[in-house]
């Protein structure tokens, strides 16, 4: 819905730009008083040939807009792997994790960089990424941890109501 408010927009504010250009060039048409009897002597469907070639003009910029937009997107999936192994750099980079457990990371992200699941992508190796998640809880989508994907205990609990996750107690104790 929104892509399609944006295109009116875009293709009014288009037009507008047209009509303008045709109307200043009406006016100065008007103004110049050679121009005013050449114009006078055209036959009416001469103007309308006018307005057609705006309309064509138009056609075909909003062609070739299109057509970049569609290539601006291409290049921007065709990047995605590589702004998510930059991220994941980054973040590896920063952690205090043990190595080993860098490395076994570092691979599940590249599974998942290869599968094309961007959402795992970036909760592993995003700009606030956890170098240990593995999974997210379906329902309130806490980092999920280890072999048994469990969030970590100083996560819970999560307060959102039918979590599978969910404790009664706070960990105030594990949490600092």
């Amino acid at each position: 819905m929104k892509e399609t408010n944006r295109k009116k927009k875009t293709m009014q504010e288009t037009i507008t730009k047209y009509q303008s250009k045709f109307d200043r060039l009406m006016r100065s048409i008007e103004k110049d008083k050679s121009l005013k009897k050449m114009l006078k002597k055209m036959p009416g469907n001469a103007t309308a040939g006018i307005a057609v070639q705006m309309i064509k003009s138009l056609k075909s910029y909003l062609k070739a807009n299109n057509k970049l937009k569609k290539e601006i997107k291409d290049l921007k999936n065709e990047a995605k792997p590589y702004i998510a192994y930059k991220k994941l750099i980054l973040t590896a980079a920063k952690s205090e994790y043990d190595p080993k457990d860098v490395i076994d990371s570092l691979k599940f992200v590249y599974m998942h960089i290869k599968k094309k699941n961007w959402e795992m992508v970036d909760r592993v190796g995003g700009t606030s990424g956890d170098l240990m998640a593995r999974g997210a809880c379906p329902k309130c989508k806490i980092n999920l941890v280890g072999k048994e994907l469990r969030p970590r205990d100083f996560t819970l609990p999560c307060l959102i109501e039918g979590c599978t996750f969910n404790k009664s107690k706070t960990n105030k104790g594990e949490i600092l």
